[in-house]
């Protein structure tokens, strides 16, 4: 909001800062979402005419858009991750398989069954480690735990 306040005075960061006393780097970072301190927002409202309170509920909610991209991306991280060890679990347990057919002629031992089970169990924690299924600080938790954090 600040950005676009400020490019519809035509004004540049510097001029900003002049005008309230704070510095570029500050602006800076308050365009790019970052929040701001009460007594930068009355400056900025006294600047541009428009009520602090304005101001301070806009930059709350560019605050929780900001936690939530956030946590979107960290969600997305470990989903790719966890879909990365499904393909690695995948791939390797073909060649193993493979490698046993070869060799079962010799050995009559079906051994690459171990290694399935093994590492299965290894993906089915991974993928209740991401949804959260068997914690107490489930997904739940930590939406109770923003919001309680965000009011205060």
């Amino acid at each position: 909001m600040i950005q676009k306040l400020r490019l519809q005075h035509g004004w540049s960061q510097e001029h900003l800062a002049e005008l309230t006393g704070v510095s570029v780097r500050t602006i800076q970072r308050l365009e790019q979402g970052k929040p701001a301190s009460p007594p930068t927002l009355k400056l900025l409202g006294a600047v541009f005419n428009v009520p602090f309170h304005e101001l301070k509920h806009n930059d709350i909610r560019t605050t929780e858009a900001a936690m939530l991209q956030s946590e979107a991306r960290h969600d997305v991280r470990k989903w790719r991750g966890f879909y990365f060890h499904v393909a690695q679990y995948a791939v390797v347990m073909s060649c193993l398989a493979i490698f046993n057919y070869w060799t079962y002629t010799n050995t009559k031992v079906v051994w690459v069954i171990w290694s399935a089970l093994g590492w299965g169990l290894a993906v089915v924690f991974h993928y209740l480690g991401i949804t959260q299924s068997f914690t107490s600080v489930g997904v739940a938790w930590r939406k109770r735990k923003v919001d309680r954090l965000l009011t205060k």
